[in-house]
């Protein structure tokens, strides 16, 4: 199957080429921070990469003067000891700061600018899922476009009707990613020709939500558009996608965790554990489940 429409063919090929080799397709979350490798950093995008993944989300920042810098504003405290969001610092502020992993602190290094991480893997097969880019839209799309790697990723945001138009009216016809909560919201933007959207990011609270439904996923994906789902788990009291997640995977059993994600027909999947999911997807292409059974409830 092909994502997105034909008119944006070019700028969608890396990621149509992965689906093609791979389904579903592995996103970690931040890139893979264990031991004292930092999140958002490049060293946890080969880290990833190595266990398993094809995908790599990444956190943007853009300072006060411009620059963009790979982090997860509002944890500033834990990751640099200083309780300012980056957004209100300069870039010479930032450059001295420390960034840091609390198990490691003597083993710092900094925040690293977007040009930076991201330039290290231009051209190449790794693809990058851009969050939080969208609070200075269109200015932080202006700095990922002179990267020239649109082709290697996606960026996303809510479906604010200020944010899906910033992304209409941008000339770089970037993948476009909608994070979705309704059905509503998931069908809206559909074949807009404005837009290249590729993929819709699904959040499903409980099990009974209309996402979790292999009819839902397959309409998205007729239309073109590819069901992206996450496994990480951020919060214990907030699911991201019905409980089917990294933790009921390791803690009961990865069939339990991500089989009904299979089972639904997701084309990716995010994780802070690429290698345990990784090691299921093998599992399942080694010995394929039939697809007309039931997703467990």
């Amino acid at each position: 199957m092909t994502f997105g429409q034909a008119r944006y063919a070019r700028i969608n090929a890396r990621w149509n080429r992965a689906f093609e080799q791979q389904s579903p397709l592995i996103m970690v979350h931040r890139g893979t921070h264990a031991g004292l490798l930092i999140e958002n950093t490049a060293n946890a995008v080969r880290a990833a990469i190595a266990s398993g993944a094809e995908v790599v989300e990444i956190d943007v920042a853009q300072s006060l003067d411009g620059v963009l810098y790979c982090i997860h504003d509002g944890y500033e405290l834990p990751l640099m000891g200083v309780q300012h969001n980056v957004r209100r610092m300069t870039s010479a502020q930032i450059d001295a700061m420390p960034y840091f992993r609390s198990t490691g602190r003597n083993r710092h290094v900094g925040v690293e600018r977007a040009s930076e991480l991201f330039g290290q893997f231009r051209g190449t097969d790794v693809l990058f899922n851009v969050d939080r880019s969208w609070f200075n839209w269109p200015d932080e799309l202006e700095v990922l476009a002179a990267l020239d790697m649109a082709d290697q990723m996606t960026v996303k945001c809510d479906p604010l009707p200020e944010l899906v138009d910033a992304a209409r009216a941008f000339d770089v016809k970037f993948p476009f990613c909608l994070m979705v909560r309704t059905p509503e919201e998931a069908l809206a933007h559909l074949g807009d020709p404005d837009l290249n959207l590729i993929g819709l990011e699904l959040i499903a609270e409980d099990r009974d939500h209309p996402f979790c439904d292999r009819g839902f996923i397959a309409e998205i994906r007729a239309a073109g558009v590819f069901a992206m789902v996450n496994a990480e788990v951020i919060l214990e009291d907030s699911p991201l996608f019905g409980r089917w997640d990294d933790h009921t995977a390791l803690f009961e059993s990865p069939d339990a965790g991500y089989g009904p994600l299979f089972d639904l027909g997701v084309d990716v999947i995010q994780t802070d554990w690429p290698w345990l999911l990784a090691a299921y997807r093998a599992t399942r292409r080694a010995n394929p489940v039939d697809s007309t059974v039931a997703v467990p409830q």
